[in-house]
């Protein structure tokens, strides 16, 4: 155990905590939210390509009961540790195959790639200007994006302050805020690399045309990196989409399986802590798989969605009561 790890823990164990507070964990609650919110779609199509909405759903459910799994059959310290690592990447493939579903459904065509799923979930839930948190909930280069009225963002609110139902949206926006400095980061260094080669051009342009009037070609060393100016960083800035919260979970993605894979296995300072983030990342799944079935359904007609969701239950969860996705059965049949 180092200090950066506690400290990494406990910065992202307090993110997620928040984006789980936002769904909330009554399931039945938040579908009410769902249908008042406006972001379902009116009307039944017939000409979708059903089988891939249907396979990518597969992919999103069958991902989910990996994390399902882990809350209730791993229970020595451990292992919840050891699980949480995986639950992370699992959390994140729930929205990637959600989203893919939502979008063929919608006649989109399925994106092929991380970044394009990406900005297909900030289209589909963040841009629309609507309001149900976490999933419409960004972060751009003017600040923090769909907040209510009533809700007081703060900037600068510690990593680690007590989460809270007020404090939550803050910490959202934090993780949010964060994450898209990570990528501006990258964005910059990409801007200052064509600098660079715009530079290079340049010298050998110059070179060109000395040769040509028979001047003594000068000497064209290495060209440092170059820094940008204020105003291109704002370019680069205004130009850098805004962050939600399946760009959130790819950052948490990448750092778990590529750059700090003890941060969930030593960085927690108590058992409790690591059921936690264990539980925080079910909430999410669960809650964002509801938003996109209950999206799916809307459009390809519940009839037909019913016996898709129950089809894939009876081959896969037949006798485990407690699987969030029988829970969500329940909401699906009352619809």
């Amino acid at each position: 155990m180092t200090n950066s790890q506690v400290e990494s823990f406990r910065t992202h164990s307090n993110y997620i905590r928040a984006f789980a507070t936002l769904v909330g964990e009554d399931s039945q609650q938040f579908a009410h939210k769902i249908e008042q919110s406006g972001c379902l779609t009116k009307g039944t199509k017939t000409t979708i390509d059903s089988q891939q909405v249907l396979s990518s759903l597969r992919n999103a459910w069958g991902t989910e009961l990996l994390i399902n799994m882990g809350k209730h059959f791993v229970h020595e310290s451990e292992l919840v540790k050891l699980s949480n690592n995986w639950s992370t990447v699992q959390a994140y493939y729930v929205l990637y195959h959600s989203t893919q579903a939502v979008a063929v459904a919608k006649d989109y065509v399925r994106p092929p790639n991380h970044p394009r799923t990406q900005s297909l979930f900030h289209n589909l839930w963040a841009a629309r200007n609507l309001c149900l948190e976490p999933w419409t909930l960004a972060y751009g280069f003017d600040g923090p994006q769909n907040i209510p009225s009533n809700i007081t963002v703060d900037d600068d609110i510690h990593n680690w302050s007590l989460c809270s139902p007020a404090s939550a949206w803050s910490l959202a926006c934090k993780a949010l805020k964060t994450t898209r400095e990570d990528k501006l980061d990258k964005s910059y260094r990409k801007a200052r690399e064509k600098k660079r080669v715009e530079k290079r051009k340049f010298l050998k342009q110059q070179q060109a045309e000395r040769i040509e009037i028979g001047k003594r070609p000068k000497i064209i060393r290495n060209v440092p990196l170059p820094q940008l100016t204020p105003e291109e960083k704002q370019l680069v800035d205004h130009k850098e989409p805004p962050t939600a919260i399946i760009d959130y979970l790819y950052r948490l993605r990448i750092k778990t399986n590529y750059v700090d894979s003890g941060m969930f296995t030593d960085g927690p300072e108590n058992d409790y802590e690591s059921i936690q983030v264990r539980d925080d990342l079910n909430i999410i799944a669960g809650g964002n798989l509801l938003l996109a079935e209950l999206t799916v359904s809307n459009i390809v007609s519940h009839d037909v969605f019913f016996g898709w969701i129950n089809d894939w239950i009876r081959a896969n969860v037949p006798n485990h009561p407690a699987s969030a996705i029988r829970n969500r059965l329940q909401i699906h049949k009352q619809m």
